[in-house]
């Protein structure tokens, strides 16, 4: 084994160089004068040093012939902190958040109060005039807050009680917003992973009068009117999925005012409105396809499309617009989507994201054996994909009449879902009540009885978490016909 000498393992394990190797010249020759910067603390270093950094001449070697090996590491050392300090201070410059915030100290710690009141007022007249963000309330009454500090502080009595009045005001407004939001947020978490813990808003929300509370709010700050309202019907829905009118309600006055939010905010309120649909759907027999389709084609309106370049498959919705483009027959919208976006599909996604929709679209056109050809293309490596291929074959060999093969794909996925850790806890239950139901529908096609028809319709129509309810309606349907 070949063994280094003693300054090229300094070189080799040097965390400096290791930093300084992905610099571009320009940040190379800023690092040089960035050491030479007088009220910047740094190692003492010679002008021959910084010279020989910044036309790039081998520093090791001029070092190490120097310097004995402990003087050495000491300056590496001081080099390391000098660089960090520089690339800290480089990623500050392009945070203008974080520069505006040690500006402010500055004022303070200088007792410029006078600046910094004037800052903060700036900041809570710009919020209040800029579109409207979940943090927006929250930014304003810190702002007001921390305004009112700095005037108690340079006895500045001027404007004191209409900062206070914002201040108060947009608190209160903030904490029934949040607690609003956060409810929903908790109530989608626990019907998607389970209950696990208590939290106190579950006690404290049931005390509260919020109509009441709505109503004040609405009074003082009628421009609030419509956040509020879409949050605390989605609210009632949550409690209710059953008022349907409720729903309704939250997504029509959205469609009116989404202008009025950042692009941020609209993106997450239509994550809301979906993940709610799922909810009614699952906890009722409502078929929400028809608003599902409303909601993914108002996001493609706004382009809020930025989920479509997310690398991970639970953060990407390509799958979603496809699906529920077809649940309401939407098939030509459905091509079109998937021309004109899967382009923009990271590439560990792309391939099975095109081959599940080409699979879907072709059994919704009827074309069974190009379906199973698109599904037998999928890489199964996520339960999702898991499921588009057992859907496809039973879906396919049903509709084309093969009920061995079709009874055989129900067996296959019934192994699956009892022996496969992957497949999600929270789904079984509806996995299962689906088989149950499959195995009725092929007896009936086998048998042509109506009773067993009969009892079928009414065991999909009223069962809860049965999944592919809609494929099972379907066919049911057309099987009466």
């Amino acid at each position: 084994m070949k063994i280094l000498p003693e300054f090229l393992k300094i070189k080799n394990n040097n965390k400096f160089f290791t930093i300084f190797n992905t610099f571009s010249e320009k940040e190379r020759s800023e690092f040089c004068e960035f050491l030479q910067l007088s009220f910047v603390q740094k190692p003492r270093l010679s002008k021959i040093i910084i010279y020989k950094i910044q036309t790039g001449t081998d520093l090791n070697d001029y070092l190490s012939e120097k310097y004995c090996k402990r003087s050495l590491w000491n300056i590496y050392s001081e080099l390391t902190t000098s660089i960090m300090q520089f690339i800290s201070f480089k990623e500050i410059l392009s945070e203008k958040k974080e520069m505006h915030k040690l500006q402010r100290k500055q004022l303070n710690k200088r007792d410029l109060t006078k600046y910094l009141v004037q800052d903060y007022k700036n900041e809570i007249k710009h919020d209040l005039d800029s579109e409207f963000d979940f943090e927006s309330m929250n930014n304003i009454y810190k702002s007001a807050l921390n305004c009112l500090v700095s005037m108690f502080k340079s006895s500045d009595s001027k404007d004191i009680d209409s900062i206070f009045q914002i201040y108060s005001d947009y608190h209160i407004m903030n904490v029934f917003l949040e607690l609003l939001s956060r409810r929903i947020e908790y109530e989608i978490r626990t019907e998607i992973y389970g209950k696990k813990n208590f939290y106190l808003y579950e006690e404290v929300y049931r005390f509260i009068d919020f109509e009441n509370i709505l109503m004040v709010i609405y009074k003082f700050y009628p421009e609030y009117e419509n956040i509020f309202k879409i949050i605390y019907n989605l609210n009632i829905v949550i409690n209710d999925p059953d008022d349907y009118e409720s729903f309704q309600n939250a997504k029509n006055i959205f469609f009116k005012n989404s202008s009025q939010l950042t692009d941020k905010y609209k993106s997450d309120i239509l994550n809301v409105f979906t993940n709610i649909c799922s909810l009614i759907t699952k906890r009722t027999t409502r078929n929400m396809g028809s608003d599902l389709f409303d909601i993914m084609k108002e996001k493609v309106r706004l382009g809020l499309i930025n989920d479509l370049i997310a690398a991970n498959k639970g953060e990407n919705h390509f799958r979603e617009y496809i699906h529920v483009a077809l649940s309401v027959n939407e098939i030509s919208w459905a091509e079109d989507f998937l021309n004109k976006y899967s382009n923009l599909l990271p590439f560990n996604l792309r391939r099975n994201s095109i081959n599940s929709a080409l699979a879907f679209i072709e059994l919704k056109k009827k074309n069974y054996v190009s379906a199973i050809e698109y599904a037998f293309m999928l890489n199964r490596k996520y339960y999702v994909y898991d499921l588009d291929f057992f859907r496809i074959l039973i879906c396919a060999n049903f509709e084309s009449g093969n009920l061995i093969e079709c009874d055989s794909a129900k067996k296959r996925l019934h192994e699956y879902i009892l022996r496969n850790s992957r497949f999600p806890q929270t789904y079984k239950k509806s996995a299962k009540k689906f088989i149950g139901c499959l195995s009725k529908l092929i007896k009936f096609k086998e048998t042509n009885s109506k009773s067993i028809l009969a009892e079928l319709e009414y065991e999909v129509k009223n069962k809860s978490e049965l999944m592919w309810r809609n494929w099972l309606i379907y066919v049911i349907n057309e099987s009466k016909k």
